[in-house]
């Protein structure tokens, strides 16, 4: 009888002890909701949500920053959208966006299109390099006359005298060169193309600026297509956010600037070339090829674009998140190969952001969507 009992007791031991544990955990999910129930209305913590878009030339900063933001404020949640700069600017502009992005700051044509204002100011900044496919070749200079004249066309080849010239000691292979270039519209398309059209009258005469361009010579290529082609073609030239280049190793190149001096794309070279460009009163200004003895000459702002005001919740987290990202974010800037702002700058932008204003009136209704 005792052994029957015993055997009883093995196999019901383990259903008795599944079932009290099951008993318990309904008993404290169900004073654990009972408890969350009793709260008065005004101790129940409610989500903000944020939702923004635009240029892809930050995200991987601001994942990083409204991550972090999200980690110590609960109750904000932060979306981004990377959808370009041109699609970021349209969407504020109908109003189906709480903030915008973009790589070139809205035009007075744009503003006045926002029946709700528009505030923008810078928010970070990022650098292009110039990125070069040439094994055993470690440190390679390009003046802008020489660089344009590649882009041009009008030097084909590495081992070029041109090249030469300004690369004295340096061996160079008797390659064609071959540039790769974006076949769809791109920020680094554009930033390119403005620094060309600084650089040269005859490619600004030929070719202009834009996030899209009618080429003169090379291989374009949408999107991740790029680096694999740029790769897979020794004596290629291309160009790439420094930050992108440097977590491929791919090499860079020194660049000429406006007062003749090579410099490399680095934090330092591009926080020196945001020191030396004024920002004017309605904030909007281009450091393409500013003038500086120690300056990168490839070095572009990201602007935020907010509207003049929002509903008073929404609008003070907003607030909170953009003045956060301009002040401890900037700390992570550096690590993600973005340029952290000089202090200047910074107090500039948090001005623009004290100047959001909270509404006790809904918003108004997004606008029809514009072509």
């Amino acid at each position: 009888m005792g052994s029957i009992t015993s055997k009883i007791t093995k196999v019901l031991s383990p259903i008795l002890t599944a079932f009290l544990v099951s008993v318990l955990v309904i008993q404290v999910t169900y004073h654990q909701n009972k408890n969350l129930d009793d709260q008065p209305p005004s101790q129940k913590v409610s989500t903000t949500v944020i939702d923004g878009a635009g240029t892809i030339s930050p995200s991987i900063l601001f994942e990083r920053w409204f991550a972090d933001y999200h980690q110590q404020n609960s109750q904000i949640q932060i979306n981004y959208q990377s959808i370009g700069s041109g699609a970021g600017r349209r969407k504020f502009i109908t109003q189906t966006l709480d903030f915008a992005a973009s790589d070139i700051a809205m035009t007075d044509e744009e503003i006045a299109q926002v029946k709700r204002g528009v505030i923008q100011f810078p928010i970070t900044a990022w650098t292009l390099a110039i990125v070069y496919n040439l094994p055993g070749v470690k440190k390679l200079n390009f003046s802008q006359m020489v660089l344009a004249n590649i882009f041009l066309g009008k030097i084909t080849r590495w081992d070029d005298p041109r090249i030469a010239a300004i690369n004295p000691g340096l061996t160079l292979p008797n390659l064609p060169i071959t540039l790769v270039h974006r076949a769809d519209g791109s920020h680094t398309t554009l930033i390119l193309t403005q620094y060309l059209s600084a650089i040269s009258p005859e490619w600004r005469r030929r070719v202009g600026s834009g996030l899209s361009v009618k080429w003169l010579t090379g291989i374009g290529e949408k999107g991740g297509s790029l680096f694999l082609s740029f790769r897979g073609t020794e004596g290629a030239i291309s160009y790439y956010e420094s930050d992108f280049a440097s977590r491929n190793r791919v090499s860079t190149a020194t660049l000429q600037n406006r007062a003749g001096n090579y410099v490399q794309p680095t934090i330092k070279s591009s926080m020196k070339t945001l020191d030396v460009v004024d920002l004017p009163e309605n904030l909007r200004v281009s450091i393409i090829n500013p003038a500086g003895k120690d300056v990168y000459p490839l070095v572009n702002y990201v602007w935020l674009l907010t509207y003049k005001s929002y509903p008073k919740t929404k609008g003070q987290a907003l607030k909170d998140v953009l003045k956060w990202s301009l002040t401890d974010g900037q700390k992570i800037s550096s690590q993600l190969g973005y340029t952290p702002f000089p202090l200047r700058i910074v107090q500039r932008a948090l001005a623009a952001v004290d100047s959001i204003q909270n509404s006790t009136q809904a918003p108004l209704e997004p606008s029809p969507a514009t072509s």
